[in-house]
Protein backbone atom coordinates (compact mmCIF):
# COMPACT_ATOMS: atom_id res chain seq x y z
CA UNK A 1 0.00 0.00 0.00
CA UNK A 2 0.81 3.59 -0.85
CA UNK A 3 0.53 6.83 0.56
CA UNK A 4 0.22 10.25 -1.28
CA UNK A 5 2.51 12.65 -0.46
CA UNK A 6 1.54 15.36 2.00
CA UNK A 7 2.18 18.13 4.44
CA UNK A 8 0.84 19.99 7.15
CA UNK A 9 1.77 23.17 8.95
CA UNK A 10 -0.16 22.57 11.75
CA UNK A 11 -0.62 20.85 15.56
CA UNK A 12 -1.87 16.97 14.81
CA UNK A 13 -4.19 16.51 17.84
CA UNK A 14 -6.00 17.92 20.37
CA UNK A 15 -3.96 18.04 23.44
CA UNK A 16 -4.38 18.52 27.09
CA UNK A 17 -3.57 21.83 27.93
CA UNK A 18 -4.71 22.76 31.53
CA UNK A 19 -5.43 19.75 34.32
CA UNK A 20 -5.62 18.75 37.44
CA UNK A 21 -7.81 17.45 40.44
CA UNK A 22 -10.12 18.77 43.26
CA UNK A 23 -9.75 17.43 46.81
CA UNK A 24 -12.49 16.68 49.11
CA UNK A 25 -10.33 18.60 52.21
CA UNK A 26 -11.80 16.48 54.80
CA UNK A 27 -11.82 13.41 53.34
CA UNK A 28 -9.02 13.74 50.48
CA UNK A 29 -11.16 11.95 48.21
CA UNK A 30 -13.37 13.31 45.48
CA UNK A 31 -16.06 15.71 46.70
CA UNK A 32 -19.31 14.62 46.87
CA UNK A 33 -22.32 15.64 44.60
CA UNK A 34 -22.19 17.69 41.17
CA UNK A 35 -18.72 19.10 41.10
CA UNK A 36 -18.39 22.37 38.30
CA UNK A 37 -15.08 23.20 37.53
CA UNK A 38 -14.93 26.28 35.41
CA UNK A 39 -11.77 28.39 33.66
CA UNK A 40 -12.19 31.69 33.87
CA UNK A 41 -9.83 34.98 31.91
CA UNK A 42 -8.69 36.91 34.84
CA UNK A 43 -8.82 40.10 32.75
CA UNK A 44 -12.58 40.24 31.79
CA UNK A 45 -13.91 37.75 34.28
CA UNK A 46 -15.57 35.50 31.50
CA UNK A 47 -15.14 31.81 30.97
CA UNK A 48 -12.25 31.18 28.54
CA UNK A 49 -13.41 29.37 25.95
CA UNK A 50 -11.87 26.22 25.95
CA UNK A 51 -13.44 23.01 26.23
CA UNK A 52 -12.92 21.21 29.29
CA UNK A 53 -14.23 17.61 30.78
CA UNK A 54 -14.35 16.99 34.41
CA UNK A 55 -14.39 13.31 35.91
CA UNK A 56 -16.31 12.15 38.43
CA UNK A 57 -13.20 11.19 40.30
CA UNK A 58 -12.55 14.66 40.46
CA UNK A 59 -9.77 14.91 38.14
CA UNK A 60 -10.55 17.93 35.32
CA UNK A 61 -8.72 18.11 31.87
CA UNK A 62 -9.54 21.91 29.59
CA UNK A 63 -8.25 20.70 25.89
CA UNK A 64 -7.46 21.86 22.47
CA UNK A 65 -4.74 22.55 20.37
CA UNK A 66 -2.10 25.28 21.09
CA UNK A 67 -2.00 27.74 18.52
CA UNK A 68 -5.69 27.70 18.49
CA UNK A 69 -6.51 27.87 22.35
CA UNK A 70 -4.11 30.35 22.42
CA UNK A 71 -3.75 32.17 19.10
CA UNK A 72 -1.95 35.51 20.75
CA UNK A 73 0.74 33.94 23.00
CA UNK A 74 3.67 34.95 20.81
CA UNK A 75 2.73 38.12 21.54
CA UNK A 76 0.77 38.14 24.96
CA UNK A 77 0.52 36.67 28.58
CA UNK A 78 -2.90 35.09 28.83
CA UNK A 79 -4.00 35.39 32.86
CA UNK A 80 -6.57 32.58 33.66
CA UNK A 81 -8.13 31.15 36.60
CA UNK A 82 -9.70 27.80 37.70
CA UNK A 83 -12.48 28.07 39.63
CA UNK A 84 -14.21 25.05 41.39
CA UNK A 85 -17.61 24.57 43.26
CA UNK A 86 -19.81 21.76 44.72
CA UNK A 87 -23.56 21.67 46.74
CA UNK A 88 -22.21 22.08 50.39
CA UNK A 89 -18.02 23.31 49.68
CA UNK A 90 -16.69 26.49 49.75
CA UNK A 91 -15.76 27.65 46.16
CA UNK A 92 -12.01 27.61 45.63
CA UNK A 93 -9.70 28.81 42.89
CA UNK A 94 -6.45 28.40 41.26
CA UNK A 95 -4.77 31.40 39.75
CA UNK A 96 -1.72 30.87 36.75
CA UNK A 97 -0.55 32.88 33.97
CA UNK A 98 0.36 31.42 30.12
CA UNK A 99 3.16 32.78 28.54
CA UNK A 100 5.26 33.18 25.64
CA UNK A 101 8.60 31.91 25.58
CA UNK A 102 10.97 33.95 23.45
CA UNK A 103 10.86 32.87 20.01
CA UNK A 104 7.96 30.64 20.42
CA UNK A 105 5.79 29.15 19.12
CA UNK A 106 7.95 28.05 16.62
CA UNK A 107 7.73 25.85 13.60
CA UNK A 108 10.08 22.52 13.79
CA UNK A 109 10.46 19.61 11.51
CA UNK A 110 9.24 15.96 12.26
CA UNK A 111 9.69 13.31 10.70
CA UNK A 112 7.37 10.49 9.46
CA UNK A 113 7.88 6.86 9.75
CA UNK A 114 6.59 6.61 6.37
CA UNK A 115 8.39 6.95 3.84
CA UNK A 116 6.24 8.32 1.24
CA UNK A 117 5.43 11.24 3.35
CA UNK A 118 8.02 13.61 3.95
CA UNK A 119 8.75 15.53 7.09
CA UNK A 120 5.68 17.19 9.27
CA UNK A 121 5.68 20.95 10.25
CA UNK A 122 4.56 21.47 13.82
CA UNK A 123 3.92 24.06 15.97
CA UNK A 124 6.06 23.86 19.08
CA UNK A 125 5.27 25.31 22.15
CA UNK A 126 8.10 25.75 24.78
CA UNK A 127 6.22 27.38 27.09
CA UNK A 128 4.84 26.40 30.34
CA UNK A 129 2.22 24.78 28.46
CA UNK A 130 1.01 22.36 29.65
CA UNK A 131 -0.22 23.43 32.99
CA UNK A 132 -0.57 20.30 35.47
CA UNK A 133 -1.13 18.77 38.21
CA UNK A 134 -3.08 21.69 39.70
CA UNK A 135 -4.62 20.57 42.71
CA UNK A 136 -7.52 22.44 44.68
CA UNK A 137 -8.01 21.54 48.45
CA UNK A 138 -12.04 22.15 48.47
CA UNK A 139 -13.31 22.52 51.99
CA UNK A 140 -17.26 21.72 53.27
CA UNK A 141 -19.11 24.49 53.87
CA UNK A 142 -19.29 25.45 57.99
CA UNK A 143 -22.42 23.87 59.85
CA UNK A 144 -23.77 25.30 62.89
CA UNK A 145 -24.66 23.45 65.95
CA UNK A 146 -27.64 23.93 68.17
CA UNK A 147 -28.93 21.40 71.04
CA UNK A 148 -30.29 20.95 74.10
CA UNK A 149 -28.63 19.80 77.35
CA UNK A 150 -31.29 17.64 79.30
CA UNK A 151 -31.76 15.24 82.28
CA UNK A 152 -30.06 11.98 81.51
CA UNK A 153 -32.94 9.68 80.91
CA UNK A 154 -35.61 12.34 80.62
CA UNK A 155 -35.41 14.30 77.33
CA UNK A 156 -38.07 16.97 78.02
CA UNK A 157 -36.48 18.33 81.33
CA UNK A 158 -33.61 20.88 80.48
CA UNK A 159 -30.60 21.51 82.53
CA UNK A 160 -30.06 25.26 83.79
CA UNK A 161 -27.14 26.99 82.29
CA UNK A 162 -25.08 23.90 81.16
CA UNK A 163 -21.67 24.63 79.83
CA UNK A 164 -21.74 23.02 76.12
CA UNK A 165 -18.15 22.99 73.79
CA UNK A 166 -16.37 21.21 71.48
CA UNK A 167 -13.41 19.78 72.81
CA UNK A 168 -10.18 22.83 72.48
CA UNK A 169 -12.73 25.41 70.79
CA UNK A 170 -15.18 28.13 72.56
CA UNK A 171 -18.13 27.04 74.10
CA UNK A 172 -21.25 28.47 75.43
CA UNK A 173 -23.75 28.36 78.53
CA UNK A 174 -27.11 27.34 77.61
CA UNK A 175 -30.53 28.70 78.65
CA UNK A 176 -32.78 27.48 81.64
CA UNK A 177 -34.37 25.54 79.55
CA UNK A 178 -30.65 23.73 77.86
CA UNK A 179 -30.93 25.05 74.66
CA UNK A 180 -27.46 25.89 73.28
CA UNK A 181 -26.36 27.04 69.83
CA UNK A 182 -21.99 27.12 69.78
CA UNK A 183 -21.17 30.41 69.27
CA UNK A 184 -18.59 28.97 66.26
CA UNK A 185 -19.23 27.07 63.31
CA UNK A 186 -17.95 23.25 63.97
CA UNK A 187 -14.73 22.88 63.27
CA UNK A 188 -13.86 20.66 60.04
CA UNK A 189 -13.56 17.38 61.12
CA UNK A 190 -15.16 13.85 60.37
CA UNK A 191 -16.16 13.87 64.16
CA UNK A 192 -14.93 15.32 67.31
CA UNK A 193 -15.63 15.62 71.18
CA UNK A 194 -18.01 17.45 72.51
CA UNK A 195 -18.81 18.32 75.80
CA UNK A 196 -20.85 19.37 78.20
CA UNK A 197 -21.17 20.29 82.25
CA UNK A 198 -23.68 21.45 84.60
CA UNK A 199 -23.96 22.68 88.54
CA UNK A 200 -25.00 19.62 90.15
CA UNK A 201 -24.77 17.26 87.24
CA UNK A 202 -21.77 14.84 85.97
CA UNK A 203 -19.54 15.89 83.46
CA UNK A 204 -20.53 14.52 79.61
CA UNK A 205 -18.29 14.21 76.62
CA UNK A 206 -19.38 12.36 73.00
CA UNK A 207 -18.38 11.80 70.33
CA UNK A 208 -19.92 13.90 67.39
CA UNK A 209 -20.16 13.11 63.34
CA UNK A 210 -21.70 16.29 61.27
CA UNK A 211 -23.79 16.15 59.01
CA UNK A 212 -22.41 18.88 56.34
CA UNK A 213 -25.16 18.94 53.73
CA UNK A 214 -27.14 20.56 56.44
CA UNK A 215 -26.25 23.85 57.37
CA UNK A 216 -27.66 23.71 60.93
CA UNK A 217 -26.36 19.95 63.30
CA UNK A 218 -28.94 19.36 66.36
CA UNK A 219 -27.64 17.34 69.40
CA UNK A 220 -28.96 16.38 72.56
CA UNK A 221 -27.01 15.69 75.27
CA UNK A 222 -28.38 14.08 78.96
CA UNK A 223 -26.70 14.70 82.06
CA UNK A 224 -26.79 12.76 85.08
CA UNK A 225 -27.68 14.45 88.28
CA UNK A 226 -24.66 14.00 90.84
CA UNK A 227 -25.84 11.59 93.56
Amino acid sequence: MTFPATSRSTTLVKQVLISGSVRDMLTNGPPLGQLSVQLIDRGTGDAYPLPGRVHFDGRFAFYGSPETAFPLLDQQTYHLRIEASAPNYQPVSHEFDVAQVAGQPDLVSRPVPVETIPDIQVRLFTTNLPVSNITLDIPRTPVTLRGRVHVFGDPTTGVDNAFVAVIGETGTLGDSEGYFELPNPLPLEVSMEIMAVAVGHEFERITFEPDYSKPVNYISIGLRPRS
